[in-house]
Protein backbone atom coordinates (compact mmCIF):
# COMPACT_ATOMS: atom_id res chain seq x y z
CA UNK A 1 0.00 0.00 0.00
CA UNK A 2 1.46 3.14 -0.56
CA UNK A 3 1.49 6.03 1.56
CA UNK A 4 1.48 9.38 0.31
CA UNK A 5 4.13 11.94 1.93
CA UNK A 6 6.49 9.66 3.79
CA UNK A 7 8.74 6.89 3.65
CA UNK A 8 9.02 3.50 5.59
CA UNK A 9 7.28 3.34 8.99
CA UNK A 10 6.83 6.14 11.53
CA UNK A 11 8.23 5.75 14.84
CA UNK A 12 6.47 6.53 17.70
CA UNK A 13 6.92 10.17 19.41
CA UNK A 14 4.92 9.13 22.88
CA UNK A 15 4.55 5.49 24.57
CA UNK A 16 1.35 5.00 26.83
CA UNK A 17 1.88 4.95 30.79
CA UNK A 18 3.46 1.67 31.73
CA UNK A 19 1.32 -0.67 32.68
CA UNK A 20 1.28 -2.99 36.08
CA UNK A 21 1.31 -6.98 35.50
CA UNK A 22 1.24 -9.68 37.97
CA UNK A 23 4.56 -10.61 39.30
CA UNK A 24 4.43 -12.42 42.05
CA UNK A 25 8.44 -12.07 43.06
CA UNK A 26 9.95 -13.75 39.88
CA UNK A 27 12.51 -12.72 37.69
CA UNK A 28 10.58 -11.33 34.44
CA UNK A 29 12.56 -13.01 32.05
CA UNK A 30 12.39 -16.84 33.36
CA UNK A 31 8.88 -16.83 31.48
CA UNK A 32 9.25 -14.80 28.83
CA UNK A 33 12.51 -15.87 27.33
CA UNK A 34 14.41 -12.19 27.34
CA UNK A 35 17.24 -10.65 27.89
CA UNK A 36 18.01 -9.73 31.40
CA UNK A 37 19.58 -6.99 32.96
CA UNK A 38 20.35 -6.56 36.90
CA UNK A 39 20.15 -3.17 38.15
CA UNK A 40 21.56 -2.16 41.53
CA UNK A 41 20.17 0.32 44.31
CA UNK A 42 21.26 3.83 43.04
CA UNK A 43 22.88 2.93 39.53
CA UNK A 44 21.64 4.43 36.50
CA UNK A 45 21.94 1.80 33.93
CA UNK A 46 21.52 2.20 30.44
CA UNK A 47 19.42 -1.24 29.68
CA UNK A 48 19.36 -0.92 25.81
CA UNK A 49 21.96 1.89 23.99
CA UNK A 50 21.83 0.88 20.59
CA UNK A 51 23.50 4.52 19.11
CA UNK A 52 23.07 3.59 15.48
CA UNK A 53 21.32 1.57 13.98
CA UNK A 54 17.22 0.55 12.95
CA UNK A 55 15.24 -1.92 14.55
CA UNK A 56 12.10 -3.27 16.69
CA UNK A 57 11.50 -3.12 20.29
CA UNK A 58 9.18 -5.94 20.87
CA UNK A 59 9.58 -6.07 24.74
CA UNK A 60 10.59 -4.50 27.67
CA UNK A 61 9.24 -4.98 31.54
CA UNK A 62 10.69 -4.28 34.98
CA UNK A 63 10.18 -5.90 38.28
CA UNK A 64 11.73 -7.11 41.43
CA UNK A 65 12.23 -10.55 43.29
CA UNK A 66 10.52 -11.45 46.00
CA UNK A 67 11.93 -9.37 49.05
CA UNK A 68 12.60 -6.50 47.26
CA UNK A 69 10.23 -3.75 48.78
CA UNK A 70 9.11 -0.22 48.04
CA UNK A 71 11.42 2.03 45.80
CA UNK A 72 11.40 5.02 43.67
CA UNK A 73 12.08 3.47 39.74
CA UNK A 74 12.59 5.86 37.05
CA UNK A 75 12.23 4.79 33.37
CA UNK A 76 13.71 6.86 30.26
CA UNK A 77 13.07 5.62 26.89
CA UNK A 78 14.57 7.83 23.97
CA UNK A 79 13.79 6.56 20.30
CA UNK A 80 15.95 8.30 17.07
CA UNK A 81 16.78 11.63 19.82
CA UNK A 82 12.82 11.95 20.81
CA UNK A 83 11.97 11.04 24.48
CA UNK A 84 8.91 9.48 24.15
CA UNK A 85 8.62 7.31 27.99
CA UNK A 86 9.83 9.18 31.45
CA UNK A 87 7.78 7.99 34.23
CA UNK A 88 8.68 7.43 38.05
CA UNK A 89 7.34 5.58 40.64
CA UNK A 90 7.46 6.56 44.50
CA UNK A 91 7.27 4.19 46.87
CA UNK A 92 5.79 1.36 44.74
CA UNK A 93 6.78 -2.15 45.47
CA UNK A 94 7.62 -3.60 41.94
CA UNK A 95 7.97 -7.15 43.72
CA UNK A 96 4.45 -8.12 43.49
CA UNK A 97 3.45 -5.82 40.69
CA UNK A 98 5.80 -5.37 38.08
CA UNK A 99 5.79 -2.79 35.44
CA UNK A 100 5.02 -3.36 31.28
CA UNK A 101 6.42 -0.67 29.57
CA UNK A 102 6.21 -2.28 25.42
CA UNK A 103 4.28 -5.40 25.57
CA UNK A 104 2.68 -7.49 28.52
CA UNK A 105 2.90 -10.49 30.63
CA UNK A 106 1.21 -12.23 33.37
CA UNK A 107 2.33 -14.85 35.66
CA UNK A 108 0.08 -16.97 37.61
CA UNK A 109 1.85 -17.78 41.04
CA UNK A 110 -0.82 -20.15 42.05
CA UNK A 111 0.13 -22.66 38.98
CA UNK A 112 3.67 -21.25 38.47
CA UNK A 113 2.74 -20.61 34.66
CA UNK A 114 2.46 -17.16 32.80
CA UNK A 115 3.08 -15.51 29.65
CA UNK A 116 3.86 -12.27 27.38
CA UNK A 117 2.70 -10.36 23.79
CA UNK A 118 5.18 -8.62 22.24
CA UNK A 119 4.44 -5.50 20.52
CA UNK A 120 6.41 -3.54 17.29
CA UNK A 121 7.84 -0.40 18.67
CA UNK A 122 9.99 0.99 15.34
CA UNK A 123 13.40 2.37 15.60
CA UNK A 124 15.34 3.97 12.73
CA UNK A 125 18.55 5.92 14.22
CA UNK A 126 18.75 4.75 17.94
CA UNK A 127 16.95 3.41 21.17
CA UNK A 128 18.08 4.11 24.73
CA UNK A 129 16.32 2.56 27.85
CA UNK A 130 17.48 3.82 31.16
CA UNK A 131 16.34 2.59 34.74
CA UNK A 132 17.40 4.09 37.98
CA UNK A 133 15.85 2.76 41.26
CA UNK A 134 16.61 3.10 45.00
CA UNK A 135 16.45 -1.06 45.39
CA UNK A 136 17.17 -3.76 43.32
CA UNK A 137 15.02 -4.40 40.07
CA UNK A 138 15.51 -6.63 36.98
CA UNK A 139 14.80 -5.61 33.51
CA UNK A 140 13.86 -8.00 30.44
CA UNK A 141 13.94 -6.54 26.82
CA UNK A 142 13.24 -8.71 23.74
CA UNK A 143 14.44 -6.64 19.94
CA UNK A 144 15.71 -6.89 16.85
CA UNK A 145 17.94 -4.86 14.29
CA UNK A 146 16.82 -4.09 11.12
Amino acid sequence: MAVIGQQGRKVPTALLEGRTCLNYGYNIWQFTSSIVTYISANTPTNVVDITSGSGVLQFFAYGATSGVNGGNHTCVVTIDGTEVFDETLTGVSVNTYARAIVGSFWHNYAEDTGGMATSQIFFNESLRIRMTSTVAINTAHQYYLT
